[in-house]
């Protein structure tokens, strides 16, 4: 995430464009992250890795199933805490 959130930044610094909604959303949330932070409904929500990427992607402890985005912007304001909803499937 850390690289992602990276590459993305410099991208938005330099002003380029790329396809797609992170570089029309991630500006909104960063002007807007201390409101997301501390809004329990739009805490990330969390499930065990694997859920979604299967093998070869490198395993996680846990895959982002809503708030990819969000988790973007707090990478790169350097926010490493954060509230998530953390899921369990049956």
């Amino acid at each position: 995430m850390r690289e992602t959130a990276q590459c993305i930044e410099k991208a938005i610094k330099a002003g380029k464009r790329f396809q797609g909604r992170a570089f029309d959303n991630i500006p909104g949330i960063i002007k807007n992250i201390d409101i997301i932070l501390n809004t329990r409904l739009l805490a990330l929500i969390v499930v065990p890795g694997g859920t979604w990427r299967k093998a070869p992607s490198r395993q996680m402890k846990g895959d982002i199933d809503d708030g990819c985005m969000r988790a973007i912007a707090f990478a790169i304001k350097g926010i490493d805490k954060f509230n998530a909803y953390v899921g369990k499937l049956w």
